[in-house]
């Protein structure tokens, strides 16, 4: 046996004798064994790389040569191979190097020019029987190729490769950490065959020296002994100082099997490590185990209970039972192996490894023999230990239990079943109410839609009828064509409040009521409304008095229109139902100074507490068909007062005894406004005002049998009215007067385009008048949107459109 020593000392070792002969010195390496590459060739010679240089020694000859390696850093790892083609290849973190059987040297390289990773500190070289050469790498095993001079993968694994071996049968064991695998060449790259880790009882180590005996049993060499792998068996023994090794630390790559079939391993403390793989030191005595203890987790606590010769009892209702057990004796902690066994419910033995215990998650009622054992690595298993364990049912697992249970699964499934039946039924009438509500809403938005085209289509004749009946009051006609004149003007109003009336009560039903509180003054209504109503009270030659404690210039914020709507309903029913005597309206602040009180007093009949009492309900009068007979109506102007009343917050009451008249009260949260700088009381369609100036141009864009009626109320008015069709060509004709107003319909349309973008465009900066016979509340802001100044309902009254006139005039 050759050996180089890093002290720069060749000698031919006798292992029969121990005697050393054929000294030979060379280039000292400094302290590190692993600095020294030593390999022999086919004709014997011997290769040594050492100290920056190339030895070649002839032992038959006694020749030595010498040639510079041309390498730095002397006490780097060197990996010297000799190949069946002559060549050697030597392998050093910073360069390969391939030289011929002359002493050539024919190739250096940098590793990562023909493929390796750069830097490693230990990298092994093998030439197998085949011819090729074998390179580890961080990146897996590579192998050379000639072609293409480069090292290249032989397998799809990225991890490491720490040592390599032949076997006999061609096929390479290659040491990673944690394992060694076996690997067969099928001729285009590396096919795995076998791997024994952590679960087949390999150590925890990496391995660099590497060697397979005769036997094909794979010898490891580590910083922690010899480790033996038996593939066949998949038997793994780690032989350590404990089973006789006087040294255990074996150095990297310096495994060896001689051809007498010894292993010689060179150890770190100095020296040769001789090992005659057949003769492995016997196991000793079997070893014992014993159980610690089972734990149990209930509730915050844990429940130890210590083995003894009585069964264990445990509750049904236990879980992650665990098991605890020791092998005693000396031996390597890491390769300790338990396995397990419960009786009736595992077929075999179950491995733990080094898991000193075993957890079950629950055990069914019964009594449990749970056997175990251990052993150190290979070494024999030891007796079985067993333990019993007893679990107890729980109550509701007897038989009396049961019985309880079922009854009580009865009672629950009967209890259960009312209640399902009751959540039925609630649903199922919750789902009615809601198709019920969806169909009232439905019918509600068609009722509304239709009474908004009724109101249409009644409006717009009954402007004709309105219209010209007020303009022939105003000629001179006979006492009785006047009577008869009026009758029918009031007759056409009336039908159009009865839709009015309708429309607004749709409404409230269908919960669409949208109130525009504006600020107005309260004084400046109520002398409105006198100044309105007055003509009404001297016809029937009754006393209309008005009085308020409220301050002059007293301003609230609320919808306008619906408060004069409330008052001219209770004003106009006292005018009305009374037949003599005085109707009083009173104004004053509500409590502590907040809100707004009105009061309509008459001295009237007088109504009985039943009549109070259906009096506000919808097309109810106080005395019934009577009540209708003599002064008509359609019992829907206080129940709609009322309505009006609650959704600005307030409400409606009436005090009445028959023969002491009849007092209305209206309370309204109305909140104080800042006085602003416009008319003490927007307009909705009643307010007096002055007449315009006379003789102003006014285009009336209209079509149909009603313009006629419009155009004769306007010059009423003191008017020059020129009426044009909407039609393209009619309004393209119109002349180019600079007019002072502009009446039109909002909803008309000019081919595709609305008339109120057009008018805009074709006279700019003209105040514009709409006119429209619907009904619906989203008519005067859909009006107000398109850009229209003053917004007015057919038919139309004489005072109305006076007053409109003049809001036309002060938006110029």
């Amino acid at each position: 046996l050759w050996v180089a020593g890093s002290h720069g000392r060749l000698q031919r070792l006798d292992l029969r004798t121990g005697a050393s002969s054929d000294h030979l010195d060379y280039a000292h390496a400094g302290f590190s064994a692993t600095a020294v590459g030593m390999a022999e060739d086919a004709r014997g010679r011997l290769w040594i790389a050492s100290g920056g240089q190339m030895l070649r020694y002839d032992p038959a000859r006694r020749t030595l040569r010498r040639w510079p390696l041309g390498l730095a850093g002397g006490q780097a790892a060197l990996s010297l191979q000799a190949c069946a083609d002559g060549s050697l290849w030597l392998a050093h973190p910073d360069q390969i190097q391939q030289w011929t059987p002359q002493g050539v040297r024919r190739r250096v390289v940098a590793p990562q020019s023909v493929g390796l990773a750069a830097g490693m500190a230990a990298r092994q070289l093998l030439c197998d029987h085949g011819g090729r050469l074998w390179a580890t790498d961080r990146h897996g095993l590579r192998y050379w190729d000639a072609t293409g001079a480069r090292f290249v993968a032989a397998e799809a694994s990225n991890t490491a490769v720490a040592a390599i071996a032949e076997a006999a049968d061609g096929s390479l064991w290659l040491s990673r950490q944690d394992a060694l695998e076996r690997h067969r060449w099928d001729g285009r790259a590396l096919r795995r065959t076998q791997r024994f880790d952590g679960a087949a009882g390999y150590p925890q180590v990496r391995a660099e020296a590497l060697a397979v005996d005769a036997h094909g049993m794979v010898w490891a060499g580590a910083a922690r002994g010899l480790i033996r792998l038996d593939p066949t068996r998949g038997q793994v023994r780690v032989l350590g100082s404990a089973d006789g090794l006087p040294a255990q630390e074996m150095l990297g790559q310096r495994l060896v099997r001689l051809r007498s079939g010894v292993l010689a391993a060179a150890v770190r403390e100095g020296g040769l490590l001789l090992h005659e793989p057949g003769s492995l030191p016997r196991h000793r005595a079997l070893p014992r185990l014993q159980v610690d203890a089972v734990r149990v987790p209930r509730g915050a606590q844990t429940r130890i209970f210590r083995p003894s010769a009585e069964p264990i009892v445990l509750a049904s209702s236990d879980r992650n039972i665990q098991v605890a057990v020791n092998l005693l004796g000396r031996g390597d902690p890491d390769r300790i192996q338990y396995r397990f066994r419960l009786q009736g419910r595992d077929r075999d033995w179950i491995d733990t490894g080094p898991v000193a215990q075993r957890i079950f998650a629950q055990l069914a009622v019964g009594e449990h023999r749970l056997s175990v054992q251990g052993r150190h690595g290979d070494g024999p298993w030891s007796a079985p230990s067993s333990l019993v364990l007893t679990v107890v049912p729980a109550w509701w697992q007897r038989g009396s239990g049961r019985v309880a249970l079922a009854v009580l699964g009865l009672l629950a499934l009967g209890v259960g079943g009312r209640m399902a039946r009751g959540v039925l039924a609630v649903r199922r009438q919750r789902r009615q109410q809601r198709e019920q509500h969806r169909r009232a809403e439905r019918d509600s938005a068609e009722r509304t839609r239709f009474l908004g085209q009724l109101g249409h289509r009644i409006r717009l004749p009954m402007t004709a009828v309105s219209g010209w009946s007020e303009l022939l009051l105003e000629a001179p006609l006979a006492a009785r064509q006047r009577e008869q004149l009026q009758s029918l003007h009031q007759a056409g109003l009336h039908l159009v409040q009865l839709v009015d009336d309708a429309l607004d009560l749709a409404s409230i039903e269908a919960g669409r009521l949208h109130l525009q509180p504006v600020a107005f003054a309260p004084a400046a209504l109520l002398q409105e409304l006198h100044a309105l109503l007055q003509p009404v009270a001297q016809a029937r030659s009754l006393q209309l008095a008005w009085a308020s404690t409220l301050a002059p210039h007293c301003w609230l914020q609320g919808d306008v229109c619906r408060l004069r709507q409330i008052l001219l309903n209770l004003v106009g029913n006292a005018l009305k139902f009374t037949p003599r005597g005085t109707v009083q309206v009173t104004a004053c602040a509500g409590p502590a100074g907040a809100g707004l009180i009105l009061g309509v007093t008459d001295t009237g009949p007088g109504m009985t507490r039943a009549q109070v009492q259906r009096l506000f309900r919808r097309f109810e009068q106080a005395e019934g068909a009577d009540t209708f007979a003599r002064h008509g109506g359609s019992g829907l102007g206080l129940a709609i007062s009322r309505e009006l009343a609650q959704a600005m917050g307030g409400e409606i009451t009436v005090e009445s005894r028959p023969g002491h008249g009849t007092r209305f009260q209206v309370w309204l949260p109305l909140p104080a406004a800042p006085a602003p700088g416009m008319s003490a009381v927007p307009a909705c369609g009643h307010a007096h005002a002055p007449a315009p100036p006379l003789r102003r141009p006014v285009l009336l864009v209209w079509q149909g049998d009603t313009a006629e009626v419009i155009a004769a109320l306007l010059e009423a008015q003191g008017l020059e009215v020129a009426c044009v069709d909407p039609a393209d060509a009619a309004l393209a004709a119109a002349p180019d007067t600079p007019w002072a107003l502009l009446v039109a319909d909002p909803d008309q349309r000019v081919g595709a385009e609305p008339i109120g973008m057009l008018l805009p465009r074709r006279w700019p900066g003209v105040p514009r008048l709409a006119l429209t016979a619907r009904a619906d509340a989203a008519a005067e802001r859909d009006a107000l949107a398109a850009g229209f100044s003053v917004f007015l309902r057919l038919p139309l009254a004489r005072a109305r459109l006076s007053a409109a006139l003049a809001q036309c005039w002060a938006a110029r």
